[in-house]
């Protein structure tokens, strides 16, 4: 008996009885659908992990400032008088004494509400250097960034990301134009391009914001002309640009001691390597993609069993079919790839239904939930190999136990 005549027969098979074989199918669905959408998960929160970081400089060093907690309350104050926290002269020393560093930048952050037009945004202010576009990697879209020159005038002159714009200009061309800071009137100059990265915590450790949100003005100008609370510490971040990515660690314990020394052993601030993060975060997501398809995999095992299950009850069902297909001349090889094929046809069949639903999972979840998702097509080859192997490892033994029965028993069988 040809091939065509074993899936004819088996789709015969498989039709006379639809409900039993859709019931049958619902493992295998269900398990491909959680195998892609768990993975989809997983690889969009990786993605996501990956940009952040990327953000920051694979090669550069964060010195961030620490405010010590509550239940330290009192070594602080003590501290405070050892200590203003990061200052640019930190940011200087490091740059003249660490030979590694290529740029150093200082930063120093404020949550502001900026206006233009009628128009209200609630964000962060950036005062930084004219070094930042190097040193985080980020391009403009339009107009220019600050110059050494506006640092030196202190000038309010100002740069948004591509979310501020938006928020505040719409569809129009801000350059030129003037935003309200914190009541100061700041032109606009530039326009950075969109990065569109979101905002978030690395690794428990490094807060990372949606920078696209930002407006940048010189540092000079945030430091001199707007108000500030005494004992504030001067510099909220200093990133640190390494020339040769090989000795991160090392420039790390380089920069470590200069500020240590500078702020008489104080440990009010954190040091964090995006390079080193994004090793961290690929590990975990590595685990964290394992257990979720190891999850989704008993699905398919649970699938595989009800297939074996039905089969079972098929084969004793269709006895007497056996025995009279034997008595015709069937051979046992015949039966077996009979039942062989039924159960690989539920696995297929079931596997693709099984691959739309994955895709539309995700979908929902990422328009409903906000997650990203992203379906990787080896994440549906996976599933839907994994299927057809469950159809055909659990649809072994009862094609097996059918070829083996007897003739004259199987014609007996009431």
């Amino acid at each position: 008996m040809d091939l065509r005549e074993t899936v004819s027969l088996s789709l015969i098979g498989l039709l006379s009885h639809k409900l039993r074989t859709l019931l049958t199918m619902l493992g295998i669905i269900f398990g491909v659908a959680a195998v892609i959408a768990m993975l989809s998960i997983g690889e969009g929160a990786k993605q996501e992990s990956l940009e952040q970081i990327r953000q920051m400089g694979i090669s550069n060093i964060i010195v961030q400032h620490w405010d010590k907690e509550e239940d330290q309350e009192d070594s602080a104050d003590t501290d405070q008088n050892k200590s203003q926290g990061l200052t640019w002269d930190d940011a200087r020393s490091i740059e003249r004494i660490c030979l590694l560093a290529e740029y150093v930048t200082p930063q120093r952050d404020s949550k502001i509400r900026a206006q233009a037009h009628g128009n209200t945004f609630r964000t962060m202010a950036v005062g930084t250097t004219a070094d930042y576009l190097t040193v985080l990697d980020a391009r403009m879209g339009s107009g220019v960034y600050f110059s050494a020159e506006d640092l030196r005038g202190a000038k309010r002159v100002c740069v948004l990301g591509a979310d501020a714009k938006r928020a505040l200009f719409f569809f129009d061309d801000p350059l030129g134009d003037r935003v309200k800071i914190r009541n100061q009137w700041f032109t606009v100059i530039g326009v950075l391009a969109d990065k569109g990265a979101a905002g978030g915590k690395i690794g428990g450790v490094l807060e990372v914001r949606n920078t696209d949100e930002d407006i940048y003005i010189p540092l000079t100008t945030m430091l001199s002309r707007f108000h500030w609370e005494p004992g504030d510490a001067e510099l909220s971040q200093i990133t640190v640009k390494i020339s040769d990515s090989k000795q991160l660690q090392e420039a790390a314990a380089i920069v470590r001691t200069i500020i240590n020394r500078r702020h008489r052993g104080v440990e009010d601030f954190k040091i964090a390597i995006p390079e080193e993060l994004l090793r961290q975060s690929q590990k975990t997501q590595q685990i964290f993609n394992i257990v979720m398809g190891c999850i989704a995999g008993i699905s398919l095992v649970v699938g595989g069993i009800g297939i074996m299950n039905i089969m079972l009850a098929s084969v004793l069902e269709r006895t007497r079919e056996i025995g009279i297909r034997r008595a015709l001349g069937a051979r046992r090889h015949d039966i077996l790839s009979q039942f062989l094929v039924e159960s690989l046809l539920v696995s297929l069949f079931g596997g693709m239904i099984g691959v739309i639903l994955g895709y539309a999972v995700p979908e929902i979840i990422t328009l409903y939930a906000g997650w990203r998702t992203i379906v990787q097509p080896w994440t549906i080859a996976l599933a839907f190999g994994v299927s057809a192997s469950v159809g055909i490892g659990f649809g072994i033994y009862p094609a097996r136990q059918a070829a083996l029965l007897n003739p004259i028993d199987a014609l007996r069988y009431e």
